[in-house]
């Protein structure tokens, strides 16, 4: 986070008007039991001035009453953290008898006045940084001009600035973080920055030709094809060769996607009626010492079924989920490539086994009266995947569409 800087640096503590609290702290904070943060849910709360970085993005205030018969009014809560002032003694969670909203006419100013009392050289605490970007300062009228400073005043703050912006080669405008990826599409990487020139949040769409933008991380596909991908992955040999290795660790060759491109290309596109889209999903199988493999796969789902299947045993509405490494490419080349964040870790093969011949057995042979018995699961989550992620699980089933890239020995 940059810190807007103040001339006028008064390192005095401002009461507010109603006296409740010093504007300026060093603040100590509070860590919420269960309890008491179901009961701070249901208190009012509020839209701070500005945007802040907890997840609600709101604020409540609350009076409390502890053990020892002390009573202390407009304690921000912030999250499952209450925010102290340096002059209230500190207490742990279990002292805290009674927590009631305070009323909005006795809200203390939790403005900082002076972001220099609150911070040192180089950084400003974690909820003092939360609090500032929540209440402000309103306006920086004050701010160091530092275009127009002496050099001798403003180097420092350059060279703080210049460690802190980015452009990656100019594939992006120069800005204060690296870009956040939003999702990835046939068009390119759709990011956004926050850019240096005005201090704005855009978004842009760019294809990267870099190896700094493509190390990104987690992703999305909204509108991306294997097309697409085919031509996202057409990459200056220096960054395809360093994408290849984080994406395809267990395949070897020329350690590029040079083949895989060329070979999709040359196969045209000759569309699958039954396809709809790619689908790519984590997978686990545990063990029965319990150690958990998790992976990514990709498959080809068909538009949802007319009628019964008896071939798969699939219903009618039910989608068919077909191997893509017996798929042509060029008949999925197409398709859009969607991602299923459901993660299911099964249960070990002991138990499934178990399930197999115990419950689900009784089933079939009670004539599938009832509902279906649950395959055991140990948990059901979401995952996030990469963008080598991605492309590993796409690429590693559609590998034969290049008979030069070839598995590593040993898989």
């Amino acid at each position: 986070m940059r810190v807007q800087r103040s001339t006028l640096a008064s390192r005095t503590a401002v009461k507010n008007d109603l006296g409740a609290m010093p504007q300026n702290y060093q603040t100590h904070n509070i860590d919420l039991s269960q309890r008491l943060y179901e009961a701070l849910l249901e208190m009012p709360s509020y839209d701070p001035p500005r945007r802040g970085f907890i997840r609600a993005g709101q604020y409540r205030v609350v009076d409390l009453v502890l053990e020892d018969g002390r009573k202390l009014e407009g304690i921000l809560a912030l999250d499952d953290t209450l925010l102290l002032a340096p002059d209230v003694e500190t207490f742990t969670a279990e002292e805290i008898v009674e927590m009631t909203s305070t009323p909005p006419e006795r809200h203390p100013d939790f403005t900082i006045t002076d972001t220099e009392s609150v911070r040192d050289r180089y950084s400003i605490e974690w909820m003092n940084a939360e609090r500032l970007a929540m209440f402000g300062p309103e306006d920086h009228e004050d701010e160091q001009d530092w275009r127009s400073a002496p050099l001798d005043e403003a180097w420092d703050e350059a060279i703080r600035d210049d460690r802190s912006i980015y452009t990656f080669a100019g594939e992006i405008p120069a800005c204060w973080h690296g870009p956040r990826l939003k999702t990835l599409s046939d068009a390119g990487f759709v990011v956004s920055v926050y850019r240096v020139s005005d201090e704005e949040t855009i978004t842009m769409t760019i294809r990267p030709r870099t190896i700094g933008v493509w190390s990104q991380l987690h992703c999305s596909p909204n509108g991306l094809t294997l097309c697409g991908l085919v031509e996202l992955l057409d990459l200056p040999e220096e960054t395809a060769r360093y994408v290849f290795a984080a994406s395809m660790p267990h395949y070897y060759g020329n350690g590029t996607f040079e083949d895989w491109v060329s070979a999709v290309r040359e196969r045209g596109f000759s569309p699958d009626p039954e396809i709809d889209f790619i689908e790519v999903r984590p997978f686990a199988d545990t063990r029965d010492d319990l150690t958990i493999e998790q992976y990514f796969g990709a498959s080809a789902m068909t538009y949802p079924l007319q009628k019964d299947d008896p071939e798969t045993g699939s219903k009618k509405g039910e989608r068919i989920n077909y191997a893509l490494d017996s798929i042509d490419p060029a008949t999925v080349a197409r398709a859009a490539i969607r991602y299923s964040p459901e993660l299911i870790i099964p249960a070990t093969h002991k138990e499934q086994m178990a399930y197999f011949r115990g419950a689900r057995r009784d089933w079939v042979v009670g004539g599938e009266i009832g509902p279906k018995p649950e395959m055991p699961i140990i948990l059901r989550a979401k995952r996030n995947i990469t963008v080598a992620e991605l492309i590993g699980a796409v690429l590693s089933e559609t590998a034969r569409a290049s008979t030069r890239l070839e598995p590593t020995i040993g898989r």
